[in-house]
């Protein structure tokens, strides 16, 4: 295996219809190519597992690893040499391959559209991995029980693990009891796996840890990862290795000596994100087990690995989009056991049933079952809605990511991606100093510019506070994902969960390392349409409740109610005459109500007399807007009328400390354990979010007795779903003359006001 560089790949497009090569002794797959580089044309003969003509088509992008041409100007991939990598620009993370290996539409979907929460087994794993993590970077004579308590209740402690154990319902008893739980294995692998001896039953003594949780992006092999260690070993022979350690905290086997297929094939994978990081190749890994301690050595492996890269390729081509629909998706697996609970099973049965992918002829006699499983609580015209916009939602997706810039990162010289704006290079280390404030736990790290460099003018920067960054150097991309905290020429802080140990000279190097920090554009802003949409067509009571209104449009009923009973609650005297009607419609209505056509501070004045009278009802309210200065605007409006008790899920767009106060990151940082936290999120009466933030775990667990939505018209009317489905009354404000929505395409789309 030798070590690639992406600067140097040979990279072409296939440029002709691919062909099978006549009386050929082996069945060949024959594609014509034209170098990206300087145009040359060179034939590529694809063989074995790598001849597959519905993924390797004409025009795509491709990536040739480990073979050169011959003398006839043809690269030869078999089973026994050399790589193929189709649209290696395209990073597929490690644990997304390996998760086809049980079925590969299901796959693509999670890539696509992926919107579940953890479970307790998850939440379990992220507890034994941070355990791990912690307890790997204390000096071996701190390794203690005592030590290890510490860490946990620590971990148990810390604002996301305790927002997840309120999604699951854990209480602080029990969190306690998973986290103690794992103490005695982690105190097991770091006296026998970590002490820097050959412990029992081990070739292998870990001596060093070079880094936790280290993030490689990998443009060669189309690879992106995160390892959970890089550490350096060393066998009984005394050789030493730099090599990927995989911690599983589920049970396993204890007879099993060679790993479960899909942890074994992580590792393989990992073998070539490291090679290329490390500049050496990295032939052995290590998996460990906690349950119930078993340590499984892991050497690289072709006919491993070539399956893996195959399934990596197959997912690219099978999640691309044209035209608004997937055009290569593979086949469903149609085991009812499996797909009886698949989160994806509504829009798999949707895209058989109205063959938008392949004839029902191919599933025979279990499609019907599987389809009337799937499908059959919806109505025709249930099932048009859903087929027109799913098209829609794979339409705008399709268009942002030809939008995203994260290829650029490799792709374009930095000095290039400096003119932009985006981007700032040579940025050397400062400082490093923990960070625990405003909810938010980690490390600040601070970068400045050295003072050979040219000058630019930061003020011109569109790198802002708050935007998400990729810190990567000349040679590794991706080095660690941040925050921007703050900005000042010459020096920028960055907020990450934990320094990476490249950011430092090496000690036998004089010279400081210099960071590249690049403002990235995630391409992955649709999901939530897509897990909204879903959500909508559910078999369940909320979903077909909300339906009858957006799909089959019945019309809200408005019950009479005394002025009596509005007046108990509040004076209207102060608000004009259509506030006025406003808010006395929004108490009468069964389902919903619009709102267009105020001005910005009539508007404000009335969502906030709204939210007065509510409180005063004992309602609750889900206040949601499409940005996130709205919110933070409409809140700080509420709390100059002391309408105070309220959380705002997200950090504030406007730094204001009232606002940052009643964040949920502060706010999770005042509780003590998940009992208070659970206390908080579930009596707070205001809830404050975007339209799409529902990802927090308070919407996993709450339904609310009115959504009020502003800014309802600039957004795609699927991102209104996910707010509508856990509120019983819908107040929606919007103004679709002066504030429509701005499609990515020039189809101009019905927002939610063209459907009620």
């Amino acid at each position: 295996m030798a070590v690639q560089n992406y600067q140097t790949l040979k990279r072409y497009i296939i440029y002709d219809d691919c062909y099978w090569l006549k009386d050929s002794p082996k069945l060949t797959l024959v594609c014509l190519l034209k170098s990206v580089h300087d145009l040359s044309d060179a034939t590529l003969h694809l063989k074995d597992l790598w001849a597959d003509e519905e993924f390797v088509q004409k025009g795509l992008h491709i990536g040739i690893i480990g073979v050169e041409l011959n003398e006839e100007n043809i690269f030869i991939i078999d089973k026994d040499v050399g790589f193929l990598v189709i649209e290696p620009d395209v990073l597929i993370s490690v644990t997304t391959i390996v998760s086809s290996m049980f079925c590969e539409r299901k796959t693509v979907f999670n890539e696509r559209m992926r919107q579940g929460f953890d479970n307790l087994a998850t939440l379990e794993g992220i507890i034994g991995h941070e355990m791990l993590g912690r307890g790997m970077c204390l000096k071996p004579e701190m390794r203690t029980r005592r030590s290890l308590q510490s860490i946990a209740w620590n971990v148990i402690h810390n604002s996301s693990i305790m927002t997840k154990a309120y999604g699951l319902g854990i209480n602080a008893q029990e969190l306690a009891r998973v986290a103690n739980s794992l103490i005695v294995y982690v105190l097991t692998f770091l006296h026998d796996r970590c002490d820097g001896s050959l412990g029992r039953r081990q070739a292998w003594k870990i001596t060093r840890v070079v880094d936790i949780e280290d993030s490689i992006w990998n443009p060669t092999y189309g690879l992106k990862g995160k390892l959970d260690a890089t550490v350096e070993i060393e066998s009984s022979a005394g050789e030493k290795f730099v090599a990927p350690l995989e911690f599983k905290v589920g049970k396993m086997d204890p007879t099993n000596h060679v790993g479960k297929p899909d942890h074994v094939a992580q590792v393989q994978l990992y073998f070539l994100l490291m090679s290329e990081r490390y500049k050496s190749n990295i032939t052995n890994g290590l998996l460990y087990y906690l349950k119930p301690d078993t340590l499984v050595e892991s050497k690289y492996e072709r006919k491993f690995l070539q399956p893996l890269i195959v399934a990596r390729n197959r997912i690219v081509t099978s999640q691309k989009i044209l035209n608004g629909e997937f055009i290569n998706l593979p086949r469903a697996i149609m085991n009812p056991r499996i797909c009886e609970n698949c989160e994806h099973r509504l829009t798999c049965s949707l895209l058989i049933r109205t063959r938008l992918v392949e004839s029902l002829d191919e599933y025979r006699n279990t499609t019907e079952e599987y389809l009337k499983k799937g499908l059959n609580h919806l109505s025709k015209k249930e099932l048009e809605f859903l087929k027109a916009w799913f098209v829609v939602i794979t339409l705008e997706t399709e268009l942002l990511e030809k939008k995203s810039n994260v290829k650029t990162l490799w792709t374009v010289p930095e000095h290039e991606r400096e003119k932009t704006g985006r981007c700032i290079t040579n940025m050397g280390f400062n400082s490093a100093m923990d960070y625990h404030t405003h909810g938010y736990e980690g490390v600040l790290v601070s970068f400045s510019r050295v003072s050979l460099a040219p000058e630019i003018d930061f003020d011109k920067l569109e790198i802002q506070p708050q935007d998400f960054v990729v810190v990567s150097t000349a040679k590794d991309i991706c080095l660690t994902y941040a925050f921007v905290e703050s900005i000042c020429q010459p020096s920028i802080i960055l907020r990450m969960e934990r320094v990476n140990s490249q950011f430092t000279a090496n000690p036998d190097s004089r010279t400081i390392p210099l960071m590249t920090i690049d403002k990235v554009q995630s391409s992955s802003a649709t999901n939530a349409h897509f897990g909204y949409l879903q959500a909508l067509m559910a078999d369940n009571h909320s979903a077909s409740r909300l339906r009858k209104y957006i799909i089959l449009r019945e019309a809200p009923l408005y019950p009479s109610i005394s002025a009596d009973s509005v007046l108990a609650h509040g004076p209207l005297k102060k608000y004009r005459r259509k506030q006025r009607e406003v808010i006395v419609m929004a108490i009468r209505t069964d389902s919903y109500l619009f709102v267009q056509g105020m001005t910005e501070d009539v508007k404000l004045n009335t969502i906030v007399g709204l939210i007065s009278f509510l409180m005063s009802m004992k309602k609750t309210v889900l206040l949601a807007t499409y940005s996130g200065t709205a919110l933070d605007n409409i809140l700080m409006a509420c709390f100059n009328e002391n309408l105070s008790n309220f959380i705002r899920i997200g950090e504030p767009k406007i730094r204001n400390f009232a606002l940052l106060q009643r964040s949920d990151k502060t706010k999770v940082s005042t509780v003590e354990n998940v009992d208070q936290l659970t206390t908080l999120f579930d009596e707070t009466p205001i809830i404050g979010t975007t339209l799409m933030s529902l990802k927090h775990e308070v919407f996993r667990v709450r339904k609310f007795d009115y959504l009020i939505a502003d800014e309802a018209s600039q957004v795609l009317t699927t991102a209104m779903f996910g707010a509508m489905l856990i509120t019983q009354k819908h107040v929606i404000i919007g103004n679709p003359e002066q504030h429509p929505f701005h499609s990515m395409s020039t189809t101009k789309y019905e927002t939610i006001f063209n459907f009620i």
